[in-house]
């Protein structure tokens, strides 16, 4: 999976329980800008710093502008970016939550004064982030956005759901190649929707102990509603990504979470299970 500015999601942080290390594959991004005459302060995305939840265990980029991002692979920081740091000043900065900032640091991103922008995992964000923020789009513009910041990438379903705060999106792009599939949850699009962000009492969910109420609930009614159209052509897909801007990055999260977590009989894990046929290409919509 691949986040943008995502907030956190569950106490303790959620591991990949389809994998013996417990690590998810892929990146969580945030962006920081470091100032201060000893570094001391930070503006941070907004949306990566807006709760107290851990983020899951997943190698994690700060991505900086005009000199070196910080990555740490495996299990990366989940507790990054903390809210309050003794001898530090941290800023939430909700311009740093744009499309742009995320997209101009990836593109001239270095890591210990090497460009990494051409390995595998910070290629595959590149093309992520095109997805994440054009999860926001109308059906021709998301279109026209795999199309040319995608090249062999299609749009093959949009779904909407009504799950009265929003008309939430969801995506699924598959590429024509390999045929693997990335399914993009869509961030917050309407003032009625800061309600499920805000909602952040802890509720078991898909046998995690403790787990943001708002982001399960948007999730429970997107899967409730929108998995019946979906399943056929996710089962057409050979692997999937899953990705997403914001909330859409925490709905992922979520999603991702009890997709791995093997829990066959849980009620969520039902809801939002498909079984996988063979890989097929499946046409753009």
């Amino acid at each position: 999976m691949y986040t943008f500015g995502a907030p956190g999601t569950a106490k303790p942080a959620f591991t990949n329980l389809a994998s013996a290390d417990g690590v998810f594959i892929g990146m969580r991004l945030y962006t920081e800008n470091i100032f201060g005459v000893n570094r001391e302060s930070s503006q941070v995305d907004g949306g990566a710093v807006f709760d107290a939840y851990l983020h899951p265990e997943i190698g994690v980029v700060v991505l900086h502008w005009n000199e070196d991002s910080t990555y740490v692979s495996g299990k990366g920081e989940p507790t990054w970016p903390i809210q309050h740091q003794l001898g530090k000043a941290i800023f939430m900065d909700w311009g740093l939550h744009r499309e742009k900032n995320y997209q101009d640091r990836l593109n001239a991103i270095t890591v210990d004064k090497m460009s990494v922008n051409n390995q595998e995992l910070f290629r595959k964000a590149r093309l992520m982030v095109s997805l994440a923020f054009g999860a926001y789009s109308d059906t021709p513009d998301m279109k026209a956005k795999a199309r040319y910041g995608l090249p062999g990438w299609k749009v093959v379903a949009h779904e909407i759901q009504n799950t009265l705060e929003a008309k939430d999106s969801v995506w699924l792009v598959q590429e024509q190649d390999t045929m693997d599939c990335a399914f993009v949850f869509t961030g917050t699009t309407t003032f009625a929707e800061l309600g499920t962000s805000i909602k952040s009492v802890g509720h078991p969910y898909c046998g995690f102990k403790k787990v943001h109420r708002g982001y399960q609930d948007k999730l429970y009614w997107l899967m409730k509603g929108l998995m019946p159209k979906l399943r056929p052509k996710m089962a057409q897909c050979n692997r999937m990504t899953c990705t997403g801007h914001s909330l859409g990055g925490s709905l992922c999260d979520v999603w991702s979470a009890c997709a791995n977590s093997k829990r066959t009989n849980d009620k969520h894990y039902k809801l939002q299970m498909w079984t996988k046929g063979v890989p097929q290409l499946m046409p753009e919509i």
